[in-house]
């Protein structure tokens, strides 16, 4: 979603189940931070009021979100990331060759009453990879889901080449695109 000033929300999230009322929790969610997106441009004050509306409806299922906003700075190239996380893995920036897990601003599930939430910023330039990604990436059916390991976040993140993350679709970094130069 693009906001004024050139700035691009990114949002992803997850909601607890694979069935229709997963689905539908999901969209019920979508169309709330929408709603707010378009007039906070502070991710933490957005997943402040998504959590008050949520409470509301009563949505009974489970869910992670982590709200970003990329906004240009003036020359250069580089862009500023604000974030903020409720419950989910935290993002990945992949700058000089060195992984670095972003692990700001976190917080609890959406939905679990009302709360403050803080925001984390982040400087990105021409050539970092930022990641974002649900626990899809690296749980596997016939284990219990965890974080990725360090071959996934480290030596496979950096090559492109390295161990096989989660559910054998590739390193993060071979799913994404590099930030713009210039």
């Amino acid at each position: 979603m693009s906001l004024p000033d050139d700035a691009v929300v990114l949002v992803i999230g997850d909601v607890a189940g694979h069935d229709i009322e997963a689905a539908a929790a999901m969209g019920q969610l979508r169309s709330v931070v929408r709603a707010f997106a378009a007039d906070l441009h502070d991710p933490g004050e957005v997943l402040s009021r998504v959590d008050r509306i949520v409470d509301s409806m009563r949505i009974g299922r489970v869910a992670s979100l982590t709200y970003s906003i990329l906004t240009p700075i003036d020359g250069g190239g580089d862009w500023e990331l604000r974030y903020s996380r409720a419950g989910h893995l935290p993002g990945l920036l992949i700058s000089d060759g060195e992984v670095r897990q972003l692990d700001g601003a976190g917080g609890r599930l959406v939905g679990f009453g009302a709360t403050t939430r803080q925001s984390a910023t982040e400087r990105l330039r021409p050539g970092d990879v930022l990641v974002l990604y649900t626990d899809g990436l690296v749980e596997r059916r016939d284990r219990p889901a965890a974080a990725p390991g360090p071959g996934c976040t480290d030596r496979g993140a950096r090559s492109g080449r390295g161990p096989r993350c989660g559910d054998g679709r590739g390193t993060p970094r071979s799913r994404t695109r590099r930030i713009p130069r210039g």
